[in-house]
C-alpha cells in the first residue's frame, strides 16, 4: 500500500508542476486569491496559485477555514 501512495502522490507532483508551468509560460491562468469578497483577509495560502505551487514543491494543500 505504502508504495501505491507514493506513486499517487508522485503523480499528483508531476501533474501540478506541469500546472505550475503552463501558469508561468501564460497558457493558464492560476487565481492568487480567493474569490470571497474579503479577499484574502486573513491570507490563509488556499488560492488556486498557491496550492498548485505548494504541491509542486511537495507539500500539502491548504484549505480555507
Amino acid at each position: 500500500m505504502k508504495l501505491f501512495v507514493s506513486a499517487v502522490a508522485c503523480a499528483s507532483q508531476s501533474a501540478a508542476c506541469e500546472v505550475l508551468g503552463m501558469h508561468e509560460k501564460g497558457q493558464i491562468m492560476l487565481k492568487g486569491e480567493h474569490f470571497d469578497p474579503s479577499g484574502n483577509n486573513p491570507y490563509d495560502g488556499a488560492s488556486a496559485l498557491s496550492n498548485i505551487r505548494d504541491t509542486c514543491y511537495g507539500k500539502h494543500a491548504k484549505l480555507s477555514s
